[in-house]
């Protein structure tokens, strides 16, 4: 404590010492009251008017300005509905607690949250947002630093940036909230997040993003987690047109969720009637970095995806399904190229875990691309009651299905046969490929051999532009070390009647059904004659695009099509999990162009 005088060399006395002292600390302890106490102060809003320049001393603007962090803002009632003219800023810690109403009558966000420690809103509902000639993105709130909402709506926001209900950057929390009928142009229609965000017991539904990723809720490159919460009805590029925005022609990844390299949990949560075009659920990946989706209790249904992915895509990215339903998502609404139903996966793995489902997906339930694969915990079920192939697929018209015809000892099936015989050929690697994804691995070497060939010429499509695709299912089944794959002849140019066989390939394919050996059948399975209890099944579709590098004949509205099945066997057991890219058997037999059914009749065993 510095010594005070009355000048210059005089000493000031004990007694006026002690009263300056005295009053010094009675001031401290003023200061210390004020302080401590401002935690516990509560203010009402009495002023609805809202003058940026010149606050009002009971408006909700001058009473952000004037209280001190740790105060409770309240609103009186009749007093409830605030319209603003400036986006209100908060900086400090605060709680403010409604019901209340804030409405956007400007050009900017309604609430943007600056502050470093945790601001709670409660209660509160935010409008009329939008970004016209604004510096702010049009977002009902924005958090640049910590906050806690709980009860709050945020509903009719509109951005041409991101997160046109909540756009957060550092860490979120929120309970109970409801954020609908947003719309923003560059991605998280509902909400987008970089940061960290935990909603519990919220809905996001009818949100749409026109020009980018998430419909629903966009999570770019931060951690997303969601419980015990629903994701319905969003839309990511849609063909809605606005005055404010630019519509652009991008195309929509994740309609309700959309993962773009961060991380994401969905915990005891439904998502539901979203739409997107690759991932009409959920979309995961990005071009550099790594996503995961972990998805554990809940149930991933009638979502739509306008190319592939009806439930789930996944670009190089890592998906963990647990205890969860993904069911009734469709693929390929408007083309007939359409894959993955249920899971789509390219570059990616998924594990499905403690009696997860896959079932009831059109066109098919998993899809894989080259380089991805799944696996099943034996406690899983992919596939069930047999589903109608979808009706955009334009197959041979009914009564045209031709018999095979026998294609052993051509050119073509001798060079095959002597492929699989060499493991530096083309055809054998992929056959490796294939086997280690389906057996999770192979501990040992493996034998590839023919075991049967067949061709199906001239098969007329419905649809005969040059345009259109001939489904093809396969059935079969399986012991535990063995798979049967069907490979397509590869084509040249040839001339217009028909192309020469320049080799085989194992293509990509979506699984429609799949039981593993010693796992029970679903209910309503006929399985073909030659399938012997204990043993696995599986079901697999692929299209033959009319023209396309599998059809022998250039024809439009015509297909070939020559098929090799191969039989691979693992060397010794393995751990036996399922790969997307398999289709194996201990014996098979084709459909072509019908709707998916499992044959009665076949091919016995050899």
């Amino acid at each position: 404590m510095r010594v005070a005088s009355e000048g210059p060399g005089k000493i000031v006395g004990k007694k006026q010492k002690g009263c300056r002292v005295f009053i010094l600390l009675i001031s401290l302890l003023i200061f210390s009251l004020v302080s401590a106490g401002a935690e516990a102060f509560t203010w009402t809003v009495t002023d609805v008017v809202d003058n940026p320049a010149i606050p009002g001393e009971w408006s909700l603007r001058g009473i952000v300005h004037w209280a001190f962090p740790g105060d409770t803002i309240l609103f009186a009632d009749g007093k409830r509905d605030i319209s603003l003219l400036e986006p209100l800023v908060i900086e400090k810690m605060l709680r403010i607690q409604g019901p209340a109403s804030l409405t956007q009558t400007g050009s900017s966000a309604v609430l943007v949250n600056t502050s470093p420690t945790i601001v709670t809103i409660s209660g509160v509902t935010f409008s009329g947002a939008t970004d016209k000639n604004n510096s702010y993105a049009g977002s009902g709130v924005i958090n640049w630093g910590r906050m806690r909402l709980t009860d709050c709506v945020m509903t009719g926001n509109r951005t041409a940036w991101q997160g046109a209900g909540v756009s957060n950057t550092e860490t979120l929390e929120m309970v109970n909230c409801v954020v609908r009928d947003n719309v923003s142009n560059k991605g998280g229609g509902g909400v987008f997040s970089s940061g960290t965000l935990v909603m519990t017991g919220c809905t996001v539904e009818n949100n749409i993003c026109i020009d980018d990723a998430g419909g629903g809720i966009l999570n770019d490159g931060g951690t997303l987690e969601v419980r015990q919460s629903f994701i319905l009805g969003n839309i990511a590029n849609s063909a809605l047109t606005n005055d404010d925005m630019f519509m652009g022609t991008n195309s929509g990844d994740g309609g309700g969720i959309s993962n773009m390299g961060g991380t994401v949990k969905v915990i005891d949560s439904t998502i539901s009637g979203n739409a997107g075009y690759w991932g009409g659920g959920i979309y995961i990946g990005e071009d550099f970095g790594s996503s995961s989706l972990q998805i554990s209790g809940s149930t991933i249904s009638g979502n739509t995806a306008e190319a592939n992915g009806g439930g789930i895509y996944s670009f190089r990215g890592t998906v963990t399904v647990e205890n969860s339903r993904i069911q009734l998502n469709t693929a390929a609404l408007s083309y007939s190229y359409g894959h993955g139903g249920g899971i789509s996966l390219s570059e990616s793995t998924a594990s499905l875990l403690a009696q997860s489902s896959v079932s009831g997906n059109l066109p098919d339930q998993i899809y894989c691309s080259y380089g991805s694969s799944y696996t099943n915990d034996g406690t899983c079920t992919v596939g069930g009651a047999v589903e109608n192939a979808p009706p955009m697929l334009p197959g041979p018209p009914e009564g045209n299905l031709p018999d095979p015809r026998d294609t052993s000892g051509e050119p073509d099936v001798t060079a095959l046969a002597n492929d699989l015989e060499d493991d530096g050929s083309d055809i054998f690697k992929r056959v490796k490929e294939v086997l280690s994804a389906d057996l999770d691995g192979l501990p040992g070497g493996l034998s590839a051999t023919l075991h049967d060939t067949f061709a199906y010429e001239d098969v007329p499509l419905s649809d005969d532009s040059g345009d259109g695709v001939l489904p093809v299912v396969f059935t079969a089944s399986w012991p535990e070390r063995v798979r049967y794959y069907m490979a397509f002849g590869k084509c040249d140019e040839g001339d217009i009647s028909a192309r020469s066989v320049t080799g085989y390939d194992i293509p990509e394919r979506g699984i429609q059904l799949e039981v593993r050996p010693g796992q029970p059948l679903p209910e309503g399975v006929e399985v073909p004659e030659y399938y012997e209890e204990g043993e696995g099944l599986m079901t697999w579709r692929n299209v033959i695009a009319d023209n396309g590098p599998y059809d022998q004949n250039r024809e439009p509205g015509v297909v070939t099509v020559r098929v090799a099945e191969i039989q691979a066997e693992a060397e010794e057991p393995s751990s036996g999990s399922s790969g997307c890219s398999a289709a194996g058997s201990a014996s098979a037999a084709v459909l072509l162009g019908l709707p998916l059914v499992f044959l009665v009749g076949g091919r016995k065993k050899n």
